[in-house]
């Protein structure tokens, strides 16, 4: 049966449910699954018949052998376009639908913020789109500032309608950059870079970019600002003060070059600096107390997070000096010692770096991390693809860095192929489970013999091996 022989016999099925000149209307996309609703006073009202209704989508309609939803997922299948598809219903004229212009976009984004606005509040939002190299969809950044009825306010990095900033993307040609939305009340307004003829007008930010050339400071706001005008005015008075672009290369080098490669400068600094999207993933719950968790990362989300806690220790740590004393050491105690030496050296170096200018994401995070105590490391679902570097050398040294008697490193249906030497190099050898997922204990490249403790599964028996009989690897 064809889908829009299923639609129509839906509709005879359902039409005398729905209300005279009433018409619902509910949108599909790639990004978002969408339910029925109608418009009153401005506002979606989700106050539909229950055969329509989102709570009752996993039921066939009556006397029928099928359910609305698979109707309308085959219609999305037979609609290649990427952008928003608009179904409507009435009981005059049944179904029919179309895929919206940007105008048509723009209204329904809207009609939703709409819904988030009560008396008295109000919020404006800059929307910062781009493409992502690794997938098929927009990246989209959010940030709010809003204003409650109370007269208190917040900041926040999510917004109702993202699903539908990317449909705009995609109907635009993604050509589509920014997204300025204002709203207070039942009052929305938005402009956009560029501006879309006959929809919006065009988003021209206003920033004060005065700047005290001879302040580092300030230099270093404009850094870790989150603008790109700001961020490329301190990097051209930066760059033209040699005392000060040594200051900045021992804060952020190490960092631009484990984000973009070895070749890069500082100048390529407004490639490498962090977004608030990011910021708030490395200062998020993921860094817990006594614990990190990587749990449902993607390898792109590991990837930042050994970035940047690589580049702390990387810049007050010679990681191979470090490694051929290591190799040298005779037994556990000498190892413990020459690692407590580095580690207080990390520690001291982290904290006063952090503290020279505590104002920014580099500061907040590195103090952050720098009093994160771990006994714990969860790998749940996680995507670790990386391998041996020395960012990821950096990492596992930091795993330890405030040492509190142990280290486990919890491992469940994920992909962690490489741990490096470096796991050997700890104060005590990290204990590992490993459910349903390989087993990847490195090789040991120590001059002395240390045992490690793992086992296979969260129900299976704890064993104990040398590290002379390793690598070991599941079978």
């Amino acid at each position: 049966m064809q889908t829009s022989e299923k639609l129509d016999k839906i509709y005879h099925a359902i039409k005398g449910q729905l209300e005279e000149n009433v018409t619902y209307v509910r949108t599909e996309s790639n990004y978002h699954r969408g339910s029925f609703h109608k418009i009153s006073d401005g506002k979606n009202v989700d106050a539909v018949p229950a055969a329509i209704h989102w709570k009752n989508r996993q039921d066939n309609i009556e006397n029928l052998g099928f359910r609305l939803d698979d109707a309308i997922r085959e219609l999305k299948k037979t609609l290649s376009n990427r952008g928003l598809l608009v179904l409507s219903l009435s009981r005059e004229n049944g179904f029919s639908y179309e895929f919206a212009t940007a105008e048509t976009i723009v209204q329904t984004l809207i009609l939703e913020l709409k819904q988030e606005y009560s008396s008295g509040f109000s919020e404006e939002i800059v929307v910062t789109i781009a493409p992502d190299q690794t997938q098929d969809e927009p990246e989209i950044e959010v940030f709010s500032k809003f204003t409650r009825a109370d007269a208190s306010s917040g900041e926040s990095d999510v917004m109702s309608g993202e699903h539908l900033v990317k449909c705009l993307y995609d109907v635009l040609d993604r050509k589509l950059t920014k997204i300025w939305i204002s709203g207070a009340d039942a009052k929305v307004e938005i402009l956009t870079i560029p501006a879309i003829p006959g929809v919006t007008g065009l988003f021209e930010p206003q920033e004060d970019l005065t700047l005290d050339a001879s302040d580092l400071n300030g230099i270093y706001a404009f850094l870790e600002s989150f603008s790109e005008a700001k961020i490329q005015k301190g990097i051209d008075i930066l760059l033209k003060n040699p005392d000060f672009t040594k200051k900045a290369e021992k804060r952020y080098l190490q960092l631009i070059k484990n984000r973009l490669g070895d070749q890069a400068t500082l100048s390529d600094f407004p490639k490498a600096a962090l977004t608030r999207t990011q910021v708030n993933l490395l200062d998020g719950e993921h860094v817990g107390k006594n614990f990190l968790s990587l749990s449902y990362f993607d390898e792109h989300e590991c990837e930042l997070f050994v970035d940047f806690v690589g580049a702390l220790v990387m810049n007050h740590l010679d990681l191979g000096a470090y490694r051929q004393k290591a190799e040298a050491c005779e037994n556990d105690s000498q190892l413990l010692e020459l690692y407590s030496t580095y580690c207080h050296g990390v520690r001291i170096g982290i904290k006063a770096e952090a503290e020279a200018f505590p104002g920014g994401w580099f500061g907040k995070l590195s103090l952050k991390l720098h009093d994160h105590k771990i006994q714990k490391v969860l790998f749940e679902k996680t995507h670790f693809t990386m391998t041996d570097s020395d960012k990821l050398k950096a990492f596992l040294f930091y795993l330890t860095l405030n040492f509190s008697g142990e280290l486990y490193l919890d491992v469940f249906q994920s992909y962690l192929p490489e741990l490096t030497s470096f796991f050997w190099f700890a104060p005590i050898v990290p204990r590992s489970s490993w459910g349903d997922t390989d087993i990847a204990i490195p090789k040991s490249t120590l001059r002395f013999t240390r045992k490690v403790f793992y086992r296979d599964g969260d129900d299976g028996h704890w064993k104990q091996t040398d590290s002379s009989a390793l690598p070991l690897q599941s079978n």
